[in-house]
């Protein structure tokens, strides 16, 4: 009967073990998702609000989105962040530690100048800022494969997303209703304190063995086989694709903070709320709807289904330009729709990403992803300021919605896990060098 006892006992604390080590894990893999969310929107859409709030003209706030362009470019580092550490440090974290400290620094200076009179002072410091919260998204990446190795990814990813969302309340939502009370200098100021903050949690996150494959330390080796990975699984329809996906939320999204404050004239508070608090609300639905989708029909028709919905949220836009104004309920009924076709085509490219990855290659071949995916948001959305200064926001939304026709034509020619149906010819001695 005592050994019974001792042994059902010896099973609850081996179960409550295994529990909170899973809690523990969870709960740093939402925290790698807070700690990569806050960094972009600094230099986006809060940016954006920045500029448009100080008058600055539409077409030199649609040329922001080039300020960014340290995150498509990331994966020319990407091989370095994954062989070789930061002195001192042990593991790839330690280059996020470096870049949260080091961006923190930047936002403070770039909190001291004027978007209007010193327009070309101020993009030069915002560049810099965007080029460490590339770093600090990169290194986190790398670091995120080697933690959930071996681990359920869609629930991990869900976490991470979470985070992710978070982190995008907090320096988007956030910082936009504290500038309708306060100056932009503190808005970048506090901005500053929470990027350091979350550098200082980054130093205890858990350790990693940084391992380096010594036959994958060549730059030149490293690239061609990232490279090689994407256009093996889905040739060139799935690069067009990946391509070509975000282009409709490259024209509309970018400029949304601009319209929601000159065409709709709403307030900073209402454009931080809706577009944030309760989009980022929104994104989190999408996000639970996605890993349910992602179950159940796999990549493809997941992808379909938020391509769909998120054209119906740009035609809605579309209507919400000859509605009487301003008619928040719509705005927030179609901000609701708008994210939760967002939340689940990033979700669903975030977990199709992170199961095509190699670990040690991890940080390159997610920045190449990335890559793929981003270079719509950097060089299609300067196009839509002039679309806007020349012909309306209406051509912009209708725009938005037509655009989304090629990435469906696109999904029809792979099958359900975003692979090529019809593989072209491959040479076999080659396929096996490189995996």
């Amino acid at each position: 009967m005592n050994s019974k006892s001792f042994e059902y006992t010896l099973e609850v604390n081996t179960k409550n073990i295994v529990l909170f080590s899973q809690k523990r894990e969870y709960i740093w893999s939402f925290l790698i998702g807070l700690c990569c969310g806050t960094p972009y929107i600094l230099t986006a859409s809060t940016l954006k609000a920045w500029f448009t709030n100080s008058n600055v003209s539409i077409v030199v706030i649609g040329w922001l989105s080039l300020v960014n362009i340290s995150y498509l470019l990331k994966f020319i580092w990407g091989p370095f962040f994954d062989h070789f550490v930061p002195p001192g440090y042990k593991s790839i974290k330690g280059w996020a530690i470096i870049a949260h400290f080091s961006m923190g620094i930047m936002l403070y200076v770039l909190g001291h100048f004027d978007p209007l009179s010193q327009t070309k002072q101020t993009i030069f410091v915002a560049c810099i800022v965007a080029f460490f919260g590339s770093c600090i998204t990169l290194a986190l990446d790398g670091y995120w494969v080697r933690f959930i190795k071996g681990k359920q990814i869609n629930t991990f990813a869900g976490f991470t997303e979470v985070g992710y969302r978070l982190g995008k309340i907090i320096t988007g939502g956030f910082t936009l209703i504290l500038a309708d009370h306060f100056s932009w200098y503190f808005v970048y100021t506090i901005s500053s304190i929470i990027i350091t903050l979350l550098g200082i949690v980054m130093c205890f996150a858990p350790h990693i063995d940084h391992v380096n494959d010594s036959e994958d330390l060549n730059y030149i080796s490293t690239m061609k086989k990232s490279w090689y990975h994407i256009k093996q699984h889905g040739h060139w329809v799935l690069i067009l694709f990946l391509i070509l996906v975000k282009v409709n939320e490259a024209l509309e999204h970018n400029l949304l903070p601009v319209f929601m404050l000159r065409f709709l004239a709403l307030s900073l508070t209402n454009v931080g709320v809706i577009t944030k608090v309760i989009g980022i609300i929104a994104n989190l639905i999408g996000l639970a709807i996605a890993l349910r989708l992602i179950q159940m029909l796999h990549y493809k028709h997941t992808l379909i289904i938020g391509l769909l919905i998120h054209a119906s949220s740009a035609l809605l836009y579309l209507w919400l330009c000859y509605t009487p104004l301003p008619n928040v309920p719509f705005i927030v009924l179609i901000t609701l729709i708008d994210n939760i076709s967002r939340g689940i085509i990033t979700t669903t490219l975030f977990a199709f990403y992170a199961s095509q990855v190699n670990e040690n290659l991890s940080a390159t071949q997610l920045s190449l992803f990335s890559l793929l995916t981003g270079t719509s948001g950097i060089f299609f959305a300067p196009i839509a300021g002039y679309i806007v200064d020349n012909f309306g926001w209406e051509t912009l939304f209708f725009t938005s919605a037509i655009i989304t026709i090629p990435s469906m034509a696109l999904l029809t020619q792979l099958d359900r896990n975003l692979t090529i149906r019809i593989k072209p010819p491959s040479h076999a001695g080659f396929a096996t060098e490189n995996r």
